[in-house]
């Protein structure tokens, strides 16, 4: 007790000769009581509306808000839980093809020995590596070319209007470049080799073995070793309508949700049984319009179902985003996306079964068909941005433009909806055709094969103007082959370093869309598995 005292009283008679301190606890007190404004002072900062307030006024404006405050943490809690019920999907999804590659590599141990499997795995691999390499390459390589061909033009000129000489006269920096380019050229050539060898090597292998069709296809394929696409969870949600005056034609409106996998996660899992972490998701606005006719095989038949061939050529346009996404263990992360304008041409043949004693039909459609496709690449920047939204509000305009000059006319709503989507396909080919707002790359595909099994529901609603809501499910392989053009103006010579710096990139590694080719069976060739790395 003393000793507090002494120390009480130390404490107090320290404050008492120096006013300051006394003065600065009293502060240091308010301040943990609260901060007072004088707003007599001209110098104090304003008084805002909600201080103005009394007590009940404030109590009435936060009851008013709560509806809104509610109406929030419930937009986001659904958000929260469409998120996880569509991760969910794509999980059993992309599990069910998972689980079809583990029986597809049951299937190779049980006919290969382990050393053969092994080989196998290694050729694959190979194969990937070759053919993302001579795309880098090749893609370098047609645009130097151009600059080569441009340059030996200007020159050949200059030299004809001199009347002098016929050697074209270059500069030490054009000598240079020709130089690099022809390094370029020998480099372009030995992984087109080696690319050929290994698809040659793989050919062989395949064509001495006797797995199923399934397992088969599946290697064939893959044996491309560039970008393999299979829309496991390739979902459509739109609406329909006939065209009147066309007999067959039609019109569809809608969106669309796909699932691109890269080929090189598929061989992993085939061949090393990791689990397929990177997908491209691409969400997309659907129009589409098309011509087709049909034919009842079971009219004079008593059968429960109703079997159809089909007939159709259609026109697609979509416009939308395609979303790298890796699927590791801690959850989803998304990766730099691009925008990406759709255009598809395309053929098919169906086989449809359908319910005929059902409200809402279910019906199983099997496909055979041929497309080709076009894709412009928009970078997710402000520049790209910027490009991507005038290409969609040209294309807009167009479809007004159509639209409305078809209801002028006096047709059909239905008319009305087809021509405002062949007016934003007409404006977008004008544009591409006088090279307007050009976007970074352009993909083009071709695809002599396609199979499918569509599952589709037509549902009895009905939306005003634009048609019967329908919802299609579509199983997708595909095989064709791909050209990319880069076209973007500020890319720099192909220099000793540059085309080093383009061998260790991928520019367009993130896209992978519709990346495959096909190839003749030849057995002639060798490669040495020496050369060959591992998965």
């Amino acid at each position: 007790m003393k000793i507090d005292n002494v120390v009480s009283n130390g404490q107090l008679h320290s404050i008492e000769n120096h006013p300051h301190e006394q003065n600065r606890s009293r502060s240091e007190g308010e301040n943990e009581i609260g901060l007072t404004i004088n707003y007599q002072d001209p110098d104090a900062p304003p008084e805002n509306i909600i201080e103005k307030m009394s007590e009940g006024e404030k109590s009435l404006i936060s009851t008013l808000l709560r509806p809104f405050d509610m109406c929030i943490h419930l937009c986001n809690d659904a958000k929260q839980i469409l998120t996880k019920n569509y991760q969910s999907r794509v999980n059993e999804t992309l599990g069910a093809f998972e689980k079809s590659i583990e029986n597809v590599q049951l299937e190779l141990r049980d006919i290969l020995e382990c050393e053969e499997f092994n080989n196998l795995s290694r050729l694959y691999m190979i194969c990937i590596e070759y053919k993302e390499m001579l795309d880098k390459v090749s893609l370098l390589y047609e645009k130097e070319k151009i600059k080569i061909d441009n340059l030996q033009t200007q020159n050949s000129d200059y030299n004809n209007n001199k009347k002098k000489d016929i050697t074209p006269e270059y500069s030490e920096a054009q000598l240079k470049q020709m130089s690099d380019f022809e390094v370029l050229g020998k480099k372009f050539n030995d992984k087109k080799r080696l690319y050929e060898l290994s698809r040659i090597e793989i050919n062989s292998a395949i064509s001495n073995l006797n797995p199923s069709s399934l397992t088969k296809s599946l290697l064939y394929i893959m044996k491309e070793g560039a970008h393999f696409r299979t829309p496991l969870l390739l979902e459509q949600l739109a609406l329909t309508t006939s065209v009147p005056e066309i007999p067959g034609a039609y019109s569809k409106a809608g969106i669309q949700i796909q699932i691109v996998l890269p080929s090189r996660g598929v061989i992993k899992k085939l061949f090393n049984s990791k689990p397929i972490e990177n997908i491209f998701i691409q969400p997309f606005v659907h129009l589409e319009a098309g011509i087709g006719t049909s034919m009842d095989i079971t009219k004079n038949m008593e059968l429960p179902i109703n079997i159809k061939l089909a007939a159709t050529a259609l026109r697609v346009n979509h416009f939308g985003l395609n979303i790298p996404v890796n699927r590791s263990i801690e959850g989803w992360h998304c990766e730099k996306a691009h925008y990406v304008i759709e255009l598809v041409n395309r053929l098919e043949t169906a086989v449809n079964v359908t319910g005929d004693k059902l409200s809402t039909p279910l019906d199983l459609q099997l496909k055979v068909g041929a497309d080709t496709v076009r894709q412009f690449v928009f970078p997710c920047n402000k520049s790209g941005t910027t490009r991507y939204m005038v290409q969609l509000a040209l294309r807009a305009a167009g479809a007004m433009a159509t639209g409305y000059s078809a209801l002028a006319l006096g047709a059909t709503a239905s008319t009305v909806k087809a021509c405002c989507i062949a007016g934003a396909d007409v404006t977008g080919v004008f544009c591409e055709m006088i090279k307007v707002i050009e976007p970074d790359y352009i993909v083009d595909i071709i695809e002599p094969l396609t199979l499918g099994i569509d599952f589709s529901v037509n549902t009895n609603i009905e939306v005003p103007y634009l048609g019967t809501l329908n919802y299609l499910s579509m199983q997708r392989l595909n095989s064709g082959f791909v050209v990319e053009h880069d076209i973007k103006k500020h890319n720099p010579v192909a220099t000793q370093q540059a085309l080093d710096t383009t061998l260790d990139s991928n520019p367009m590694n993130g896209m992978e869309m519709r990346h495959r080719k096909s190839s003749v069976v030849n057995k002639g060739a060798f490669f040495p598995l020496s050369d060959v790395t591992t998965v």
